[in-house]
């Protein structure tokens, strides 16, 4: 599975600010380390369930409040994917990348469920409240996103900046479908590739 390519996080004028009715708070620090430090405590595989999604939550939660909880949140994530069999849904890939717009933690999503379907599946469904697009982080998450498959979906705000968006994530989704074609028949003529390749972009 192509993993999204992550660069340097966002300088912090450009980070978006939390959608969540959520104040962040030093309890929200303290909360993820002792998370941490319970799930490093626990044989692989053996966290209760209900702890293990207590853990999740409380990821997402603090990441929402304030974006200097990012790290810890994904520090999190990524623990309980390779110590508790942890697996996102499409709710946690909304919640990455559209409430909070950070790559680290969409990522962290995607790795923990390599086999998740996002085709057809709606980046917006429902409306999000104060929810601020021209910020790098939520611009990027949202491409990514439509490049593997999603759509903006009925409740998508109506902005000039999302459709940009969209266009520019047409070629993106294009070079992933392709490449796909391409691991699962390497010997697909070239001119097989352009017919599908003028096909996906709609140019007869």
């Amino acid at each position: 599975l192509e993993i999204l390519q992550l660069g340097a996080e966002e300088p912090a004028k450009e980070r978006p600010q939390p959608v969540k009715a959520c104040k962040a708070t030093p309890a929200h620090g303290e909360a993820l380390a002792q998370a941490l430090q319970l799930q490093r405590a626990v044989e692989p595989k053996a966290m209760a369930p209900e702890e293990v999604s207590r853990s999740r939550r409380l990821a997402f939660e603090a990441s929402a409040s304030e974006w200097r909880f990012i790290s810890q949140s994904t520090e999190l994530l990524r623990e309980l994917t390779d110590r508790q069999n942890l697996q996102c849904s499409v709710a946690e890939v909304r919640q990455a990348g559209v409430v909070v717009g950070s790559m680290v933690l969409l990522q962290a999503v995607l790795l923990s469920n390599p086999t998740m379907q996002l085709m057809g599946e709606e980046v917006f469904d429902q409306r999000y409240p104060s929810l601020k697009l021209n910020t790098a982080g939520r611009k990027n998450t949202v491409r990514a996103l439509l490049a593997r498959g999603m759509r903006l979906g009925s409740h998508a705000p109506t902005s000039k900046l999302l459709r940009k968006i969209e266009a520019d994530s047409i070629p993106l989704w294009e070079d992933r479908y392709l490449g796909s074609m391409m691991q699962a028949i390497p010997e697909l003529p070239e001119r097989v590739r352009d017919h599908v390749k003028s096909f996906l972009s709609c140019n007869e």
